[in-house]
């Protein structure tokens, strides 16, 4: 949790990351909240459609800006931090299942015709399963639904390919001035 709040030493882009992964983590326990326990149901439709596209567009921002783009500033003088890179990734997978998950709910999921209507966990379970793009079949999206499949699906196979990513970074030594010196000079 340390490396979540803003460092003196650290850029200002960084400290930016800090605090929007601090927000993504808040929204990611309210988000968990109302999937587990729906307050907002029925309500206001349209507010609830509008905050689900918020909330899916939030997510996708933050896995872009702070996730994804994070790789490629690697240069002679930027080595990412890995365990830094994992957490912003294990956040941004959990703010995507949740934001999905809601929107599931709201724009629907069919289940097998002789059970009861899908419960709260249902979403959240058919949200986890479409981020894997695994597809065990026992639900579907409704048709309002699908277009979000479908996207979340290319986004949960852009998270797995970033969790590869995160491994590779891991796994390379971390670059110091002597290798920096050594790698301009060719020897």
């Amino acid at each position: 949790m340390r490396n979540l709040f803003p460092k003196k030493t650290s850029t200002t882009g960084s400290n930016i990351r800090r605090l929007w992964t601090l927000a993504s983590v808040v929204m990611c326990l309210v988000m968990l909240l109302e999937v587990v326990n729906p307050v907002f149901v029925g309500d206001r439709p349209a507010i609830e459609k509008f905050a689900a596209g918020i909330l899916i567009l939030w997510s996708t921002a933050y896995f872009i800006l702070v996730v994804a783009t994070i790789p490629f500033l690697t240069s002679h003088h930027f080595w990412p931090n890995p365990v830094r890179l994992a957490t912003d990734a294990s956040v941004s997978i959990a703010q995507t299942i949740f934001a999905f998950a809601i929107a599931y709910r709201i724009y629907g999921i069919v289940g097998p015709p002789e059970e009861l209507p899908p419960s709260p966990w249902d979403h959240l379970y058919f949200s986890a399963v479409t981020f894997s793009t695994l597809g065990y079949g026992d639900f579907r999206p409704d048709v309002a639904a699908r277009g979000f499949a479908a996207f979340q699906s290319i986004v949960g196979n852009l998270h797995l390919g970033m969790i590869v990513g995160v491994a590779f970074f891991a796994a390379q030594p971390e670059r110091s001035d002597k290798h920096r010196d050594h790698d301009t000079t060719g020897n």
